[in-house]
Parts: C-alpha cells; structure tokens; sequence
C-alpha cells in the first residue's frame, strides 16, 4: 500500500522529491530519497520524526504529508490556492484538518521547532501531530503568523471518510481506509486487501472499512475478506471484538452471510 501511494504522488506535476522514511526500500526510487529508519507502531513515535526530522529537509515553500491510507487521487483537482495557507488538510469535525494526507508549509515546520512544540516519547498516550497542531497550539501558532485553510476549501483538498467532511467525486486526495472503497474499484481492492488488512490493528479503523465496502456493494470484496482473510489476526481480534460488544450486531451478521457465500 506504501508503494501504492508513492506511485500516486509521482503523477503529480510539481512534484520534486519524495523523503520516504520506511525501514524498507520502496519499490522505485525515481524522485525518492529514501531516510531508513526503524520500524515504529505509535502514534508518537510518528509525531516525533514529523517535527524533529523533516523540517531540515524542506527546501520548497511547501510540503506534501502522505501514508499508505492517504494519497493523492485526481491531479488535475490540484489548485494553487492551497499554496495561500500554511496547513491543510480534510476537515474532522469542526476543524481543519486531518495530518494524514495535507499541505504544510515550511515556514510552519520551523515555527514548530521555534516555539517549542513537541511530542514527549515519554508519555505513553497518543499525542497526535495533527490535533497538536491544529487545535491544542493552534491559537498560539496563528499569533505567530500561521493561516490555517478555510473549511470550505478543505473539503477541496481532501476527503476522510471519518471526519464528516462533505464528499466531492473531484477532491484532490483522501486519508482514512474507509475512504478506499468510495475511490477505488473492487478488483483493485481485491488485489490490495491483504496489504491493507496487515496494516488495520485498529478494530474500529477495520470495523469503519468493512461496513464502508458494504455500503458500496461490494460483495465479492466481502467474501473475499471473510473467506480467504478470516483468519488474519486483525480480522480475528475484530471479530472477538464485535462478540464481546455486539454479537447480534452487523459485523457478526456479516460474517455469517459472507463467511460461505458465493456470488
């Protein structure tokens, strides 16, 4: 999925280098600077690289946050307006906006480092970049001069199928796996179902991308899911978690639908 991404930010035309921090090498190298590092499952440990190691990287004005669940999907939704804002990215809630896939600029990169925000690797709970950013400092960050883009022109940017956002077939990218099958044909998601179920330990986060491939009529994709991956570790985790919580509940009534089903 990793390199999936990477070959969609590559269709862009103002594109200059990719800095792509894995603990392996992606499949191209064309436009990658590849910063191997090692393999990290927190969310701090992410906020920690974003703020400490890519900042002395950024030599354009601006620069393009991306992960395996957030890539660019139509270029030519690209609009030099984003380029007016210091952060943007798909609206959560009442704010904008979503770190998984969003445009920063350098000068809010710095400002970071100058004002002395950072992610404390000592505190074992979650300290999302992104909500660092756009809601704990971001009062202090806009009295230092950083603009955060309009809602509106947000939901231009980037759709994520979990911020109630306002979905637009033409957005320029997406973040969030529940957004794949929205984008994404069902013989693609086929072939990457096993890549995305390797990297979904989050049952809610699963719970969100199956209940979305049911709302899209996907079913061969479901049978797939519940036939050949019903034993993955994070389908089975999934599922103890839907029987302890709700075992009359739909993810349980998916199941027994699909688990032996043919189409």
């Amino acid at each position: 999925m990793s390199n999936t991404a990477i070959k969609m930010v590559q269709r862009l035309g103002n594109l200059e280098t990719i800095h792509v921090f894995s603990d392996e090498k992606p499949d191209t190298l064309e436009k990658i600077n590849f910063i191997k590092i090692d393999p990290f499952s927190t969310a701090n440990e992410y906020g920690h690289i974003l703020f400490t190691q890519v900042p002395s990287l950024i030599k354009t004005s601006h620069f393009l946050v991306f992960q395996w669940d957030g890539f660019p999907l139509n270029p030519m939704s690209w609009s030099d307006e984003f380029l007016k804002y210091d952060y943007i990215g798909a609206p959560k809630g009442s704010w904008v906006g979503n770190g998984g896939f969003s445009l920063r600029s350098a000068r809010l990169a710095h400002k970071i480092n100058e004002l002395g925000i950072k992610i404390n690797l000592e505190n074992p709970y979650d300290q999302l970049e992104d909500q660092y950013i756009c809601t704990h400092y971001r009062p202090l960050l806009e009295q230092n001069g950083i603009q955060f883009a309009p809602y509106a022109l947000a939901n231009d940017f980037a759709y994520d199928a979990g911020s109630h956002g306002q979905f637009k077939s033409n957005v320029f990218g997406f973040h969030y796996p529940a957004t794949f099958p929205i984008f994404l044909q069902e013989s693609q998601l086929i072939e990457l179902i096993g890549s995305i179920l390797a990297r979904m330990s989050s049952p809610p986060a699963l719970r969100d991308l199956i209940h979305s491939i049911r709302n899209q009529g996907m079913e061969y994709l479901l049978r797939e899911i519940y036939t050949t991956h019903i034993q993955h570790p994070n389908m089975v985790k999934l599922n103890l978690v839907a029987e302890a919580h709700d075992p009359f509940g739909s993810l349980i009534q998916l199941r027994e639908k699909y688990s032996q089903k043919k189409i």
